[in-house]
């Protein structure tokens, strides 16, 4: 065998090494703003976990729009107590699972966002599991089973644009 010969076997193994190497490297993360799952924009949601009770403890000041909500709707209580609030971002198709505080989980699926909100898959283990569709700033609120003498629920509102700053969770 010739010096070129193996001058080219060497040449060609290094370019298909190259090459799977390229193919086994992770895939470029995407830009800020972009989905992870589909390339598309990113999914920016508040989440609560509340415990609702009728122990007298009064209701936590974080708690204070979701009291107006559901008493609108005529469920009472005396005392919420948040226990979760946070901001998190997927990208439609992505599911994002919630460890509750009563040990269940409750796994989020942005399926599709467009101008007339957000369409999710919602899923809290043992409790609820619904489809729905929530408006940017529009709370939409999941019994997530019993906790200590009370009730959880969970509550998904989906932020305005991603061109706004994100309100920080109080």
């Amino acid at each position: 065998m010739t010096w070129s010969r193996i001058a080219a076997r060497v040449a060609a193994s290094l370019v298909l090494a190259l090459c799977a190497s390229t193919a086994l490297a992770d895939p470029p993360k995407p830009p800020k703003g972009e989905a992870a799952g589909r390339g598309g924009k990113s999914i920016q949601m508040r989440m609560m976990v509340t415990r609702l009770s009728n122990d007298g403890r009064g209701v936590d000041p974080k708690a204070k729009e979701l009291e107006s909500k559901l008493s609108s709707q005529g469920i009472r209580f005396d005392s919420a107590e948040v226990l979760q609030k946070k901001q998190i971002e997927m990208g439609a198709g992505e599911v994002h699972t919630i460890d509750l505080p009563n040990g269940r989980k409750a796994r989020v699926q942005p399926l599709h966002q467009g101008k007339d909100g957000v369409l999710m898959a919602v899923d809290v283990e043992g409790s609820s599991k619904a489809d729905v569709r929530a408006r940017p700033n529009h709370t939409v609120i999941f019994s997530a089973g019993p906790f200590r003498d009370g009730k959880l629920v969970l509550s998904l509102e989906p932020v305005e644009s991603k061109n706004e700053a994100p309100k920080e969770p109080q």
